[in-house]
């Protein structure tokens, strides 16, 4: 995975804890949250539909 997304991900648990145990959030954590997701579900979905093809 890229490095990039990786740290979204990390972003993304930081907000959200944040958000739990300190009642701090915004609309715009909430929308880079969800859009790392979006982007970490893209891009696995690609990766693992590659390894399907790939021959063993």
């Amino acid at each position: 995975l890229p490095g990039s997304l990786i740290e979204a991900l990390g972003k993304g648990k930081r907000l959200r804890e944040d958000a739990d145990y300190y009642d701090r959030w915004s609309e715009e954590g909430a929308s880079f949250a969800l859009k790392a997701a979006g982007d970490f579900l893209k891009k696995a979905r690609e990766l693992t539909k590659d390894l399907h093809k790939s021959p063993r």
